[in-house]
């Protein structure tokens, strides 16, 4: 088939033309739109994951404002200030020592239960046992005074503090 230049250069012009169409319809755009939904589902996840945060900050103040409250629900209504400290007076081994345990209530104060206790005659590791463990207690118990009192003459420690109980 003979074919003069001109129709030789069109047919050229034309398959170079045909190959580009084919290139860009068949291999870039199929890639700039994988790059969009790519990015879009960068930014819808990004966003999940915002509320993945908030939600698990939420959570964690519930948590807290629960253990604050009293967190142990029906446990709480069993709870007393005086059978907590008598408690651990008895787990630290003073129960013994205590001079006196009695209900105190100041204007204006919010707590439901304070109690005001001295125990007389404890050794230096008594007094931080017993301290430690009322302020590790999961409920929202409070130290509000606390004095402590060298004794001369046997060299133990007279301590008086004052507890309260913001449970509800």
């Amino acid at each position: 088939m003979n074919l003069a230049r001109r129709e030789k250069i069109f047919i050229v012009f034309g398959a170079l033309f045909l190959g580009l169409f084919l290139m860009v319809v068949g291999i870039i755009n199929p890639l700039v739109g994988l790059d969009r939904r790519l990015e879009r589902g960068i930014i819808k996840k990004e966003k999940q994951l915002r509320k993945v945060y908030e939600i698990s900050s939420e959570l964690r103040t519930l948590k807290m404002m629960t253990a604050i409250s009293g967190g142990k629900g029906t446990e709480d209504g069993n709870f007393t200030l005086f059978g907590f400290l008598e408690g651990i007076a008895g787990d630290v081994g003073v129960k013994d020592n205590i001079d006196h345990m009695k209900p105190i209530t100041a204007p204006g104060d919010t707590a439901k239960e304070s109690v005001e206790l001295k125990i007389k005659g404890m050794s230096n590791s008594e007094v931080v046992n017993f301290l430690e463990r009322v302020e590790k207690c999961t409920r929202p118990v409070v130290i509000k005074r606390f004095n402590l009192k060298l004794n001369d003459r046997d060299k133990t420690l007279d301590m008086t503090l004052q507890v309260a109980f913001y449970g509800g």
